[in-house]
């Protein structure tokens, strides 16, 4: 797997911000009211992001216990063998069924790539509010929803650290290129 691009991220975020100013601007010249965000699409972003890492939460716990298993046998001649296979066992015991983890990880790609098209819906809703005329009716609601998308993305992006192995060894040749193995 391959970490999510920054720059997909940066486009979904424009691409959120045209189609919110689009739809906007359509809803203004047919002479209806401006589109604002409801404080309950914040509370629904929130709960995705703690839904995301709450499901992710075992894969860190797996994934975490594996980095100890691996740098303990990179210091193996160090260290005596009962640490090692002490470590080996607890992260046997931490193991999540791999759909789980393969679940955890399309989750958290999701909430990052849906947290960055809100997040630029919501600026694009913000900027139309404050070039229109009249006042900065729903604003706050605009900022609180945009605020709730940007944690969305960075639960996310958090969540799909929290599912990478650590490199084998032998792999030095595919981290070069930025792919890893998830659980």
């Amino acid at each position: 797997m391959k970490y999510t691009n920054p720059f997909v991220l940066v486009l979904s975020a424009i691409a959120g911000g045209a189609v919110a100013v689009a739809f906007e601007t359509w809803l203004i010249s047919s002479g209806q009211p401006l589109f604002l965000l409801s404080p309950v699409f914040s509370g629904t972003l929130l709960a995705t992001a703690i839904v995301t890492l709450a499901i992710a939460w075992p894969v860190r716990r797996y994934t975490a216990a594996m980095r100890r298993v691996r740098e303990l046998r990179r210091r193996e001649s160090a260290l005596d063998p009962d640490a090692l296979d002490a470590a080996a066992r607890a992260a046997s015991g931490k193991r999540v069924n791999p759909e789980r983890a393969v679940f955890a990880l399309a989750l958290a790609k999701a909430s990052a790539l849906g947290g960055a098209v809100f997040l630029g819906a919501a600026i694009g809703i913000a900027g139309m509010i404050v070039t229109r005329p009249g006042g900065f009716f729903g604003i706050e609601q605009t900022l609180l929803a945009g605020g709730c998308a940007l944690v969305l993305l960075v639960a996310g992006l958090l969540a799909e650290f929290w599912c990478v192995l650590p490199p084998e060894d032998g792999d030095a040749e595919q981290t070069s290129n930025g792919e890893r193995a998830a659980v």
